[in-house]
C-alpha cells in the first residue's frame, strides 16, 4: 500500500471491551501507533461472543476517537476459552471440560479455533492493501494466522510475545515436538519479534536464532487511562495485591507473614494495618493467611471490575507485586515482567516488589524510583521494606515516564517503520 500513512493489521484477542491486563498492552499499542500516523485495523472476536460484553459501547467509542477500524471475527472451539467467550448453547459443560483436557494434553493452543475465522474475516482485503501484520500472543495460534495472512497480503509480519510459548516456565504439560516446530517456523519467517523483557530476548534467540530480528518492548502504563482514576479512601493503611498467583513462584505467604509480624510489633503503631486482595485466587490467599496466622488481617474482595481494582491500587499505602519468592530461579523467571508492575508504577502508590536478586523487575523498579525490591525467602526483609514504604508519600516515580505508553509507542513506531519497503511510511 503506497501511502505516506502505513497500514497495520493487528491481531489482538484481548481488546476492548475485554478488561484484562493483556488488553492494556493491545489497546495502548493500537492507540499510540495510530497517533504516530499508522492506519490501524484490529481483528478481535465479535463482542457478542464475549462472556462479558457489557462495556461494548466504550470499545466502539475508543476506536472512533482513535481512528481505529475494528473487524470483528468469529471464533471456533470456544470451549477452549471458557473464561473469555460464551459457550455454544446446548453443549453440556462436561464436553467442554473434556475438550480442554485433551487440548492441554496434545498441546493444542486455545486459539486454534480462531485461525479460520480470522482468515475468513479478511477475505475482502486484496494483496497490497496492508503494509504490515502484527499478532500478539497468547494465543499463539494468532502467530500462524499472521503468517498466512502476510503471505496472502504480500507483506511482512511481526510477532509480539506477551509470554514465552514453548519456553514458558509455568507450563503444566510437556512441550510437544510439533509445537516447537510450529514456533520455529513462524519465528524464521517473521520480520521482527517483540518480547516484554530484555532478559527474554537472548533465551529466545538461543533456541530459535535471528538475533537481529528480536527486540524488547516492555509493558507500560498509559497516563490517559490511569490519571483520571479516583483513589479509594481506606480507613486504615492498606497493603494491596491485585492479580493472580502461580505456585511455587508467585505466592503471597511471605508477604502475609511480614504483614502479621509488622502488625504484632511492640508499640502498636501498625495494629490497624490490613492486607487487601483483589482477584480470582481467593482460595489461595485465604489458605496462605491461615497458614501464617494472618486471617484477621486479610480483606478478600475477590474478583472485581477493573475500575475498582485500579482505584484500590491508587489508594493503597503499598502495592505488592510478586514475580517469584524463590531464591534460585532460571533466567526466564529473572526476566519475568508482570504487566501489573507497570500498572502500579503508573498509579503512583509505593511498590513492594518481591523478586529474586538480579531480576529485570528489580532493575525497572530502581530505574523508575517507584518502590523497593526484596527477595521472598526472609519475611524480616519484607517487614523492613514495608516500614520504609509506609512512610513514603504517594506519587509517580521520577523515572516512570520511560515506561509510559506514549514513549513506548514512539519506540515501536520507529522499529515498525524500519521494516517497511522504501517509500512506504518512511
Amino acid at each position: 500500500m503506497s501511502s505516506s500513512r502505513p497500514s497495520l493489521l493487528f491481531i489482538a484477542r484481548s481488546f476492548p471491551p475485554v478488561a484484562n491486563i493483556a488488553t492494556i498492552r493491545m489497546a495502548s499499542i493500537a492507540r499510540h501507533l495510530a497517533r504516530c500516523g499508522w492506519k490501524i485495523t484490529v481483528l478481535a472476536p465479535h463482542p457478542d461472543l464475549l462472556r462479558d460484553s457489557s462495556n461494548r459501547e466504550a470499545a466502539v467509542e475508543f476506536c472512533r476517537q482513535e481512528g481505529i477500524q475494528l473487524i470483528p471475527t468469529g471464533y471456533d472451539w470456544r470451549s477452549l476459552v471458557p473464561g473469555l467467550l460464551r459457550q455454544r448453547p446446548g453443549l453440556p459443560g462436561i464436553f467442554g471440560g473434556i475438550a480442554r483436557r485433551v487440548a492441554r494434553w496434545l498441546d493444542i493452543d486455545d486459539g486454534a479455533g480462531w485461525i479460520r475465522p480470522i482468515l475468513n474475516a479478511t477475505k475482502h482485503l486484496p494483496a497490497g492493501s496492508i503494509d504490515l501484520v502484527l499478532a500478539s500472543g497468547s494465543p499463539f495460534a494468532s502467530f500462524e494466522a499472521a503468517r498466512r495472512l502476510a503471505r496472502r497480503l504480500r507483506c511482512p509480519f511481526v510477532l509480539d510475545y506477551r509470554d514465552p510459548w514453548t519456553l514458558r516456565d509455568f507450563r503444566t504439560v510437556p512441550v510437544r515436538p510439533w509445537t516447537v516446530r510450529k514456533e520455529r517456523r513462524v519465528c524464521q519467517e517473521a520480520a521482527a519479534i517483540l518480547h516484554v523483557s530484555p532478559m527474554l530476548v537472548p533465551i529466545h534467540v538461543s533456541a530459535f536464532g535471528g538475533a537481529e530480528r528480536n527486540h524488547a518492548l516492555t509493558n507500560g502504563f498509559d497516563p490517559e487511562m490511569l490519571d483520571p482514576v479516583p483513589a479509594r479512601e481506606f480507613e486504615h493503611p492498606a497493603i494491596v495485591y491485585a492479580g493472580r498467583f502461580y505456585p511455587p513462584h508467585r505466592v503471597i505467604q511471605p508477604v502475609l507473614e511480614a504483614v502479621r509480624m509488622l502488625h504484632e510489633e511492640p508499640g502498636g503503631q501498625w495494629t490497624d494495618l490490613r492486607f487487601h486482595y483483589y482477584g480470582v485466587d481467593s482460595g489461595q490467599v485465604r489458605q496462605a493467611a491461615a497458614a501464617c496466622g494472618a486471617e484477621g488481617l486479610l480483606v478478600d474482595h475477590g474478583k472485581v471490575p477493573q475500575a475498582e481494582s485500579f482505584a484500590a491500587s491508587k489508594g493503597a499505602a503499598v502495592n505488592v507485586v510478586v514475580t517469584s519468592v524463590l531464591k534460585s530461579v532460571d533466567q526466564g523467571i529473572l526476566g519475568n515482567l508482570p504487566g501489573k508492575l507497570f500498572e502500579v508504577i503508573g498509579l503512583g502508590s509505593p511498590v513492594l516488589l518481591v523478586s529474586p536478586d538480579g531480576s529485570q523487575a528489580r532493575r525497572i523498579l530502581e530505574q523508575t524510583g517507584s518502590g523497593i525490591g526484596v527477595s521472598g525467602e526472609t519475611p524480616v526483609r519484607i517487614v523492613e521494606a514495608l516500614k520504609q514504604l509506609l512512610d513514603r508519600p504517594a506519587g509517580r516515580g521520577p523515572g516512570a515516564n520511560a515506561y509510559s505508553w506514549p514513549q513506548l509507542g514512539r519506540q515501536l513506531d520507529t522499529l515498525l517503520r524500519s521494516l517497511l519497503p522504501a517509500g512506504v511510511g518512511r
